[in-house]
């Protein structure tokens, strides 16, 4: 035991040092099972969708699941912290200098610097109550700076959001975005927005990637979600890709690259498998519904038989992806036909209203 116990909180220590290392100073797009902050993901996001589930109001639901991803950036900050307290106090512990709880306390006072525990006795005791200090305030210092990052990381994907809807609607469709764009058939226009949207999926890769608690903030609004958009994303680009006999769209398949790459690298840091859908997202009905719609911009479109099938092997390069996360968020995915709601505007008002993505890209 004299020999277990410092080992144990010098390991605990060097534990704690690394994971807050790879999550503030140098952020890792590497999913370590085994990191605390895996282990709170771990441990705490599926009670918390449990409860969740069984809220019967969706808003009441919303709600509640708004709260998880700012609680668990503020109880993994307190995880580290504890963790290095915990690991200073058992280093301490085996000399016969009082019990664990009184070692506990003399680490806390030093770890947050208050100066209430009495002065160290010995040489080895002096070092390591400075070492401790200089770690706590390093540790709070860096805990000041790495708030905002997540603040910010979470502003940025979601100014893009309303910007988005008011050409894709509420929830966002893919099919209503490229008929849309095919009614104005205005392919410098076309080729910005595929741009702008190619850009936030880039965003939300490098920082949903690198900060995975930022994926679990949800949307302001309850009927909003980042996930809902991205999936409408990875809709429209393979509608470009596909339905168009002389070819995709221009930028289509740079925007379908970086939209996928965003879904099958987050069921990755999530430690996710891809399933398949439960119910097919477009059956035969939607499909033609949407094919109508799309012919309405009179442009020529391939053989509905044809595009369905070009259209079914795209979506399978993504769905199951998508739909794991979105079964892991508790997030609804979006519809393929057209809001209902936003009959009442022509294509032109709503890509008038879409170019203020162009402050978005």
């Amino acid at each position: 035991m004299t020999f277990l116990a410092p080992l144990a909180g010098l390991f605990i220590i060097l534990w704690a040092l690394l994971d807050a290392f790879e999550q503030v100073i140098l952020p890792r797009s590497d999913s370590h099972p085994f990191r605390i902050s895996s282990l709170i993901l771990r441990f705490t996001w599926p009670p918390w969708r449990a409860v969740a589930r069984r809220i019967k109001w969706a808003g009441r639901r919303s709600q509640f699941l708004s709260y998880y991803g700012p609680l668990s950036v503020l109880v993994l900050l307190g995880a580290w912290g504890g963790a290095l307290i915990t690991g200073f106090a058992l280093g301490r512990w085996t000399r016969g200098e009082g019990s664990f709880v009184a070692r506990f306390y003399i680490s806390g006072s030093n770890f947050f610097t208050l100066g209430l525990s009495r002065p160290p006795q010995s040489g080895f005791a002096m070092v390591v109550t400075v070492l401790e200090a200089g770690i706590g305030l390093a540790f709070l210092a860096a805990i000041i700076g790495y708030l905002p990052v997540y603040y910010s990381a979470y502003s940025q994907r979601e100014a893009f959001i309303p910007r988005y809807q008011s050409l894709a609607g509420n929830p966002p469709t893919g099919g209503e975005v490229i008929r849309c764009l095919l009614s104005v058939g205005d392919k410098s226009l076309t080729l910005e927005f595929l741009l702008a949207i190619q850009s936030w999926a880039a965003n939300v890769l490098q920082s949903h990637r690198a900060y995975k608690l930022v994926a679990m903030y949800r949307s302001q609004k309850g009927n909003s979600s980042w996930l809902a958009v991205l999936v409408s994303i990875l809709d429209a680009n393979a509608v470009a890709l596909t339905l168009l006999p002389d070819g995709p769209l221009p930028g289509a398949q740079a925007a379908m690259d970086v939209s996928r790459r965003v879904a099958t690298d987050l069921v990755e840091a999530f430690g996710l498998k891809p399933e398949p859908l439960r119910e097919d997202r477009l059956p035969r009905e939607t499909f033609l519904t949407l094919y109508r719609a799309l012919a309405s911009s009179g442009r020529p479109l391939r053989d509905d038989a044809e595009f369905e099938a070009m259209l079914g092997k795209v979506r399978a390069t993504y769905e199951p992806c998508v739909c794991a996360l979105a079964d892991f968020l508790l997030v609804k995915m979006p519809p393929w036909i057209i809001d209902p709601a936003l009959e009442g505007k022509s294509p032109g008002e709503r890509i008038a209203e879409g170019t203020l993505l162009r402050s978005a890209a």
